[in-house]
C-alpha cells in the first residue's frame, strides 16, 4: 500500500524524499535538486558539463542512497556526471544496484565528459541503491550528481488514492514529559566543560493518572506545559492533543507549539542536527484547528529539520493562563511514514509449556481479530506458537521502523518487521526464536536445513591458511600513500622541518626549495636510508646524470641537555645533502640550486610574511644566509672546480660541465638554535653528521624491545615507527616534559589518541618517554580532577587507564607515590559525575558519566565505548593506588566494579530494544548498541561519515578489550561475528573499494573497517579471543592500506585522507605487533602467541629481547628447523615477578601436530598439539626448548 503524492508516471527522487531510506557520503549533505549541501553554504546549481538541472540528486563520492521501491516500479532514469566546477582533478564511478545485484557501472567520469544516461530496469525490486565511488584516487573534487533522477512507476500497480490511509500515530513510542517553558536552551555545557547536575535531565517524565490521561503542570506564569521525547529523530507531519469526553477544555489562545530546533539543521562530518542536550525550544511552524475536544496542529513542511528529513526528537505544547491543571487524555503525533497490515508466526525452538513470554511492538499496533488496534503488548505462552496480526511501518522504514520486542526467560531482543519480510524469517538462536510470516509454509526445521552448509567469515577464516604479509601487500598497499612528506628533527625536539616529497623543505622562520637539472628529470625515487633512519633519500635522473638529496637532523655537541632526557641536545642541525653524478662516457651539464624564503609573521596576524633571502653572501667557509644576527644557513660546495655557484636573489645556483664519471657536492646546513655568524666555522662535515645521526637513532632505540622476523619490511616499519612517534612529539619546561603529538603536524597531543602514543611506547620499553609525557597530562588537569586538553572529557578515563598499564609495567611504586594525588582526584572526579545521572528512579543512565563527545562528532550521548574507558580507568586508579596500599584504593575498587554493572545494566536494557542482526551463516544475533538510546547502529539515524565511525571505530566493540564484557563470551561472539560477516565489507567508508572486489576477495579485503581501522582495537579483541588466524588477517590486512612505502609513516584514513604520519595509528601497529609476539593474560606470559606459521619455515629466525612485561623483562628466539622435524626456542625468562606458567606457541607451517618436547634436554609433557601451545614453568636461567613434529 502506497501513500506517496505525485501521480505521475515517472516521479522524481527529490519529490519522492519519504522513499530515500538512508543516505551516506564522505562529504556535505545530500542536495535535492541541488548539488551537494555545504553546512553555512547557500546551495549551488546541480551542472555537468555546461549544462544545469532544475531536478535531481546531488551527492559526493563516496556514496550510497538507498531507496525504497515496494515493487512498485518499472523504471529508474537519470543522467550521471562529475560536478563541474573550475578545478579538474575530480573523477567519480556510479553504479545503480538493484535489490543488491549491479545493474549499471558509468565506468570512470571526469569534468569534461559528457553526461551520462542511465536507464535501469527495477521491476518487481524492493530495493534501490544509488553508489558513486571516487575511482580510485581520492575524493577531491568528486561532488556528483544523479540529474532528474526519477522512477517510472508500474501501471499495473494499482495506486490507491491519495491520503487514502492516516499515517501511524507514533505518539506511544514517546516520553511523555513536561519541563520549564521559560527555558529555551540545551546543556550550557560546551565539549570540553563539565556537564551541569541540572542539564542531564532537561524533562520530567509524565506518569497517566490511575483513569488514563496526564494532568499538565503549570509552572510559573501560569504556563501548562506538555511534550514529547522520541529516542530517534522524526519527520512530523502532524500534531494533536486530545482532551477527556468530559471537563473543562483550556483556551486555545496564546497556546504555543514548541519544536526542539537544531543548530546546524543538518548531518554532517563534525555537527548533526540536535540531541536531547543541544538545540533549543523555537516556535513550530504550522495552523492551529481547534476542535470541540481536539486541537490538531498542521506543520509546515518547508521546517528545516522537516524538509531535510533531519526530524526532531521532541516537541512541546505550551498552554498559557493555566491557573488550574489542565488534563489532556492522550497525545498524537504522525509522521510521513506508510503503513500495512500482516500476519506473523513466533515459535521457540525448545518450547517452555507453563512459561510466560512478553510481546512489545515499536512503532506500530497489535491488531484484534475485528483488525482494529489493539495496543502494543501482549503476553506469549511459550509452550506454543504465537500467530500476530500487526500494523506496521513501510516507508521510510528508519527512524520509524517496526520492531517486535521480545522478551523470554532466556532472552531480550527486537525482531525488525522488514527482516522478517526482506529475508523470509529471522531465526535467532539465542532463544530459540523463529519468526516468518504466518502465511509461509516454511518451517524452523526446514530453515536449518537451508542454512545447513553455511558460515560465518571467521568460521570460514580458520579454516584458511594464514594471511600473507605478501598477499596482503599485493593488494592493499596504495602506491598513491607514498606522496606523503616527512617531518625531521631530534626526538621531541621543538624544532622541526617538514621535508615534502620532492624535497622541498619548511620550517617555523624559513623555506627551503632545491632544484636539480634542467625540468626534465625523471625516474623519482624517495626511500629511507638504510630502510629506517630518518633521512630521506631521493633520486632523480636527467640523461646520464642522477641527482640525489639526502636530508636529515643531527646533533651538535657533546651531551644532551640537562633536563635528563637523552635525546635532547642545546643544538640542532639540519643538512641537505645534494649531489650529482655523471654515469656517462662524456661530459654533461649539470645543475642544483637552493632557493630561500624567508618567513615573517605579521604582527596582530595569523599571516606569515615571505620573502626571498637576500642576505646570501660568499665567505671563508662557503656561502652563508644571516638575517637579524643570526646564521640561519651555510651551503658548503664539493665540486672540485666542475660547478661554479652564483647567487641571485635569494637563490644559490651550481652548474656546469660534469666531467665522465665525476660527481659533485653541495651541502646546506640549517642550524636550528640562535647561531651567532661566525659559528659556521666550527659546524662539521656532513658525513661525520650524517653517522653522528644514526648513531644518535642506534642509541635511543637500543634499550627498547627488539624484533627479528622474517620480513625485513615489517622490521623496518617497526624501528621507523618508534623514530616517527619521538620525532613528532615536542616537550615543555625545558625538555622535563614529553608532548606527545598524535600527528607530524595537526592535532597536538589530544587527550585521547596521545594516550596510545604514551601506552606502545611503553610497551616497547620507552618508559622515560612515557612517564614525561604521563607527566605532560597531569599539568592539563584543571582543580577538580578532569582532564581537558581541548578535544574531549573522555580523555580523563584514557589516561587514566594508561597510567594503569605503565604501573603495571614498571612497578615504579615510588614514582606512583609522587602522583597518587592526582590520581585519586582524577578517579573522584569521575565518581562525581556518576552522581548526577541517578536521576528519577529506573532510568537507564543511571549511575554513568554524563553525555559527552567521544572525538569530532558533536553529538552527546551516552556513548558505551566513554563509558567503558571511564569504567576502565576507574578500575585501573584503583589498582595503581592499591599498588602502595592507598586508604582509598578499596572503596575505588567497589566504585569500579558498581561502575562496571550499571554499564551493563544499560546496555542490556539498549540491547533487548534493537533489532537482531544477521549473520553469513543464515542466523541472526543480538546487537550491540553504539549509544544508550539509539535502538539500531548509529548509521541508521544520522548521516555524515562520523557517524559511520560511532558503530565499531569507537563502538561498544571496545567494551570487550576494556574488560567490561568478557571477550570470550557470547557477547564477543555476537559481535566479532557481525563485524567481520557484514560491517567490514557492508561500508566502503573512506577506503572506497569496489563491491565486487570485496566479494570476490573477501579474505583480503575483509577483517578491517573502512574509516579509521586503528580505533577499532579488533586486534586486541581477537588476541584475547585466542583467533590466531583472525588476527594475522586484521594485522596484515590494517597494516598496508595505511602505509606509505617511502616514509613508513602510516595515514590517518584511506586515500590520504587526514594526517600524515598519524602517530595514534602508529601507535596501534606498535602495540598490535608487541601483542603478536609478547601478551600478558593474567599471571600467565605468552610467547609469540600469533606468529604466523610461515616464519617458522625451515631456517627462519623470530627474535624478540629486551621485551617489557608485567613480570619483568624477556627475551627469546625460535629457530626453525623443520626439515629436521623440529623447532627450537631459548628463552631468558622475566626475574622480577615469576609468571605462574609461560606459553610458548610454535606452529609448524605445514600445520603438523605437536610430537614431543624436550626442556633443557629433559621431556617436557606439558603441551597442547591441537592449540600448538608448550607450557613451561619458568626458572631462573634460560631454557631451551626443543619441539618435535
Amino acid at each position: 500500500m502506497s501513500c506517496l503524492a505525485n501521480p505521475a508516471a515517472a516521479e522524481y527522487l527529490s519529490d519522492q524524499r519519504e522513499r530515500i531510506e538512508h543516505v551516506e557520503q564522505s562529504f556535505g549533505i545530500l542536495g535535492y535538486d541541488s548539488a551537494v549541501r555545504v553546512a553555512g553554504r547557500a546551495p549551488v546549481p546541480i551542472r555537468i558539463g555546461h549544462r544545469e538541472y532544475a531536478k535531481g540528486l546531488g551527492t559526493h563520492a563516496h556514496s550510497e542512497i538507498q531507496v525504497y521501491l515496494g515493487g512498485e516500479y518499472l523504471r529508474f532514469e537519470a543522467e550521471v556526471g562529475l560536478h563541474w566546477e573550475e578545478n579538474t582533478a575530480g573523477s567519480v564511478v556510479f553504479q545503480v544496484y538493484v535489490d543488491g545485484e549491479k545493474r549499471f557501472d558509468s565506468g570512470i567520469l571526469r569534468r569534461d565528459d559528457p553526461p551520462r544516461p542511465v536507464h535501469v530496469s527495477v521491476a518487481g525490486a524492493r530495493q534501490l541503491a544509488l553508489v558513486v565511488t571516487d575511482a580510485g584516487d581520492g575524493i577531491a573534487c568528486d561532488g556528483a550528481h544523479w540529474a532528474e533522477a526519477r522512477l517510472v512507476r508500474d501501471p499495473s500497480k494499482p495506486r490507491p488514492a491519495e491520503a487514502a490511509q492516516t499515517p501511524l500515530d507514533i505518539a506511544p513510542f514517546a516520553r511523555v514529559v513536561t519541563c520549564d517553558p521559560e527555558r529555551r536552551d540545551g546543556c550550557r555545557a560546551g565539549r570540553l566543560e563539565e556537564f551541569p547536575a541540572e542539564d542531564v535531565f532537561l524533562e520530567q517524565e509524565l506518569a497517566p493518572t490511575r483513569g488514563g490521561g496526564y494532568v499538565v503542570p503549570v509552572w510559573q506564569g501560569d504556563q501548562g506545559c506538555i511534550g514529547l521525547v522520541w529516542a530517534e529523530r522524526r519527520v512530523l507531519t502532524e500534531l494533536a492533543l486530545h482532551f477527556p469526553a468530559r471537563g473543562p477544555v483550556p483556551s486555545a489562545e496564546g497556546v504555543r507549539v514548541e519544536y526542539w530546533s537544531s543548530q546546524g539543521r543538518m548531518d554532517d562530518w563534525g555537527a548533526i542536527g540536535q540531541t536531547w542536550w543541544q538545540g533549543k525550544w523555537e516556535p513550530l511552524p504550522g495552523t492551529l484547528e481547534v476542535g470541540e475536544r481536539e486541537w490538531v496542529y498542521r506543520i509546515d513542511p518547508t521546517v528545516p529539520e522537516f524538509e531535510t528529513r533531519a526530524g526532531v526528537h521532541k516537541i512541546r505544547w505550551v498552554l498559557p493562563g493555566s491557573t488550574v491543571p489542565p488534563r489532556v487524555q492522550r497525545l498524537s503525533a504522525r509522521t510521513r511514514g506508510c503503513w500495512q497490515e500482516g500476519r506473523f508466526r513466533i515459535e521457540l525452538e525448545r518450547p517452555l509449556p507453563g512459561r510466560q513470554g512478553e510481546i512489545e511492538l515499536y512503532n506500530g499496533y497489535l491488531l484484534d481479530a475485528a483488525g482494529k488496534p489493539a495496543g502494543t503488548r501482549r503476553r506469549w505462552n511459550l509452550g506454543e506458537p504465537l500467530h500476530l496480526a500487526l500494523r506496521y511501518t513501510t516507508v521510510p522504514r528508519l527512524p520509524d521502523r517496526t520492531v517486535i520486542r521480545l522478551r523470554t526467560p532466556e532472552a531480550a531482543f527486537g525482531v525488525a518487521v522488514e527482516d522478517v519480510l526482506a529475508h523470509g524469517c529471522v531465526y535467532v538462536p539465542h532463544g530459540g526464536v523463529f519468526v516468518v510470516p504466518a502465511a509461509s509454509p516454511l518451517s524452523l526445521a526446514a530453515y536449518k536445513r537451508q542454512i545447513a552448509g553455511r558460515q560465518t567469515v571467521l568460521a570460514r577464516v580458520r579454516q584458511m591458511p594464514d594471511q600473507s604479509f605478501a598477499r596482503a601487500q599485493e593488494v592493499l598497499l596504495n602506491p598513491r600513500s607514498a606522496r606523503d612528506p616527512i617531518l625531521l628533527s631530534l626526538a621531541c625536539d621543538n624544532r622541526k622541518i617538514v621535508v615534502q616529497r620532492e624535497g622541498a623543505l619548511e620550517m617555523d622562520d624559513l623555506d627551503v626549495t632545491p632544484s636539480v637539472g634542467h625540468g626534465t628529470t625523471e625516474g623519482f625515487a624517495r626511500h629511507l636510508e638504510e630502510r629506517w633512519f630518518p633521512i630521506p633519500v631521493i633520486r632523480r635522473q636527467e640523461g646520464d646524470l642522477v641527482y640525489q638529496q639526502r636530508t636529515f637532523v643531527a646533533p651538535l655537541g657533546e651531551a644532551p641537555l640537562p633536563a635528563g632526557a637523552p635525546w635532547l641536545y642545546e643544538k640542532a642541525l639540519g643538512v641537505v645533502e645534494l649531489l650529482v653524478e655523471n654515469r656517462g662516457a662524456e661530459a654533461a651539464t649539470a645543475a642544483m640550486s637552493l632557493a630561500f624564503t624567508r618567513k615573517r609573521p605579521q604582527p596582530g596576524s595569523q599571516e606569515v610574511m615571505k620573502e626571498p633571502l637576500t642576505t646570501l653572501q660568499a665567505g671563508p667557509e662557503g656561502i652563508t644566509a644571516v638575517a637579524e644576527g643570526r646564521l640561519l644557513a651555510l651551503v658548503r660546495l664539493e665540486a672540485d672546480g666542475a660547478l661554479a655557484a652564483t647567487v641571485t636573489e635569494g637563490t644559490v645556483t651550481l652548474s656546469g660541465q660534469l666531467p665522465a664519471g665525476a660527481s659533485a657536492r653541495c651541502v646546506l646546513y640549517l642550524p636550528r638554535w640562535e647561531a651567532k655568524p661566525g659559528e659556521e666555522a666550527s659546524i662539521p662535515d656532513a658525513d661525520r653528521l650524517r653517522a653522528a645521526t644514526k648513531e644518535y637513532w642506534r642509541g635511543l632505540l637500543a634499550p627498547a624491545m627488539q624484533v627479528s622476523v622474517p620480513e625485513p619490511l615489517l622490521e623496518d616499519v617497526y624501528r621507523a615507527s618508534q623514530v616517527h612517534i619521538l620525532i613528532a612529539a615536542r616537550n615543555e619546561q625545558e625538555g622535563a616534559l614529553t608532548v606527545p603529538w598524535i600527528a607530524s603536524m595537526t592535532y597536538g597531543a589530544l587527550d585521547t589518541e596521545a594516550q596510545a602514543v604514551i601506552l606502545a611506547m611503553d610497551l616497547l620499553g620507552h618508559h622515560q618517554f612515557t612517564r614525561r609525557g604521563l607527566e605532560y597530562f597531569f599539568t592539563r588537569y584543571n582543580e577538580r580532577g578532569c582532564l581537558a586538553n581541548g578535544y574531549t572529557l573522555m580523555g580523563t578515563g584514557q589516561n587514566l587507564w594508561t597510567l594503569g598499564e605503565h604501573g603495571a609495567l614498571t612497578e615504579d611504586r615510588e614514582w606512583l607515590r609522587k602522583v597518587a594525588s592526582r590520581i585519586e582526584q582524577a578517579c573522584r572526579w569521575i565518581l562525581a559525575q556518576r552522581e548526577k545521572t541517578r536521576g528519577p528512579s529506573g532510568v537507564p543512565e543511571a549511575g554513568m558519566v554524563p553525555p559527552g563527545v567521544l572525538a569530532d562528532w558533536e553529538r552527546y550521548a551516552y556513548y558505551f565505548y566513554a563509558q567503558g574507558y571511564y569504567c576502565a580507568g576507574l578500575r585501573a586508579g584503583a589498582e595503581l593506588l592499591a599498588r602502595i596500599d592507598h586508604p582509598a584504593a578499596a572503596a575505588l575498587r567497589r566504585a569500579a566494579r558498581d561502575y562496571r554493572q550499571d554499564i551493563l545494566r544499560a546496555y542490556r536494557w539498549n540491547q533487548a530494544r534493537m533489532p537482531v542482526l544477521p549473520l553469513a551463516d543464515g542466523t541472526w544475533v543480538p546487537a550491540y548498541p553504539s549509544s544508550l538510546y539509539c535502538f539500531g547502529q548509529t548509521r541508521d539515524f544520522y548521516g555524515g561519515v562520523s557517524s559511520i565511525g560511532h558503530d565499531v571505530e569507537v563502538g561498544a566493540n571496545h567494551l570487550l578489550e576494556l574488560g567490561i564484557l568478557d571477550p570470550t563470551s557470547r557477547d564477543g561472539d555476537w559481535i566479532t561475528n557481525y563485524m567481520e560477516d557484514v560491517w567490514f565489507y557492508l561500508h566502503p567508508g573512506l577506503a572506497s573499494y569496489p563491491r565486487e572486489a570485496m566479494q570476490e576477495d573477501w579474505f583480503t579485503y575483509g577483517g578491517f573497517s573502512k574509516l579509521q581501522p586503528y580505533y577499532t582495537r579488533y586486534a586486541d579483541v581477537l588476541a584475547l579471543r585466542d583467533e590466531v588466524k583472525p588476527f594475522l588477517r586484521h594485522y596484515f590486512n590494517t597494516f598496508f592500506p595505511m602505509l606509505s612505502s617511502e616514509t613508513l609513516a602510516l595515514w590517518e584514513h584511506f586515500n590520504q585522507i587526514g594526517a600524515w604520519n598519524k602517530t595514534h595509528e602508529t601507535a596501534w601497529l606498535l602495540e598490535q605487533t608487541r601483542l603478536m609476539l609478547v601478551m600478558e593474560r593474567g599471571r600467565e606470559l605468552w610467547l609469540a602467541p600469533f606468529v604466523t606459521n610461515a616464519w617458522l619455515k625451515d631456517g627462519s629466525r623470530v627474535a624478540v629481547t629486551n621485551a617489557p612485561t608485567r613480570f619483568g623483562t624477556v627475551s627469546f628466539q625460535i629457530v626453525s628447523h623443520v626439515a629436521q622435524g623440529y623447532v627450537e626456542a631459548t628463552i631468558a625468562p622475566p626475574t622480577r615477578t615469576a609468571p605462574r606458567a609461560l606459553v610458548l606457541r610454535l606452529r609448524h607451517p605445514e600445520g603438523k601436530p605437536i610430537r614431543s618436547v624436550v626442556v633443557n634436554g629433559r621431556p617436557h609433557r606439558q603441551f597442547d598439539a591441537r592449540r600448538e601451545c608448550i607450557t613451561l614453568r619458568p626458572g631462573p636461567g634460560p631454557m631451551v626448548v626443543r619441539t618435535h613434529y
